[in-house]
């Protein structure tokens, strides 16, 4: 799990970032707009500038043009509202959207049919249902362990900051697909 507090995230109470030495703050917003945010090729960009207010765009362009952030900061601050977020590691999280995106669907249908709505609940609640149902759908221990492991293993190209947090959405659908023993539907 995330270093965020996680009932923060569940309740869904604002975040604050860094990205450089300067502090953002991204408000709530519905699991359903985190899951189309991190679904999408350019996660970064959608969460920042893509969920800051107007007035905190505004100053990270400016900041950004003088140079007093750079686009690593940036990248590194939205991963943060990732991890933040959900309640999970950012690669956690993305591997779980990958992983309802991979079963074409199927993972969200039963969480809808146990009346687990993306749109009224918030991201971490959403993450938390996922990852539920991943496990439940595993056998043994011995495979809920294996899947685990690698559920939770930083990805290669995470820095050692990041060891704990930034890659691509297609890797981590990737990862998602290559986890054996996971059904939907079990």
């Amino acid at each position: 799990m995330a270093e965020s507090n996680f009932f923060t995230a569940v309740f869904g109470d604002p975040i604050t970032v860094n990205i450089g030495a300067y502090e953002f703050t991204i408000a709530h917003a519905e699991a359903g707009r985190w899951l189309y945010v991190v679904s999408q090729g350019d996660t970064v960009a959608g969460i920042i500038p893509g969920m800051l207010s107007p007035m905190a765009t505004d100053r990270l362009y400016r900041l950004l043009e003088n140079e007093r952030v750079t686009l690593e900061d940036i990248r590194r601050g939205a991963l943060s509202a990732i991890a933040k977020m959900s309640g999970f590691s950012w690669w956690e999280a993305t591997r779980l959207v990958g992983l309802a995106e991979a079963n074409h669907g199927e993972f969200f249908g039963r969480l809808l049919l146990k009346g687990i709505d993306p749109r009224s609940m918030t991201f971490a609640a959403w993450c938390s249902a996922t990852h539920s149902l991943a496990l439940s759908s595993l056998g043994d221990d011995k495979e809920v362990l294996k899947w685990t492991t690698r559920f939770s293993a930083p990805p290669p190209e995470a820095s050692e900051d990041e060891a704990d947090e930034g890659s691509s959405f297609e890797s981590m659908v990737q990862m998602a697909r290559s986890m054996p023993g996971l059904r939907v539907g079990g």
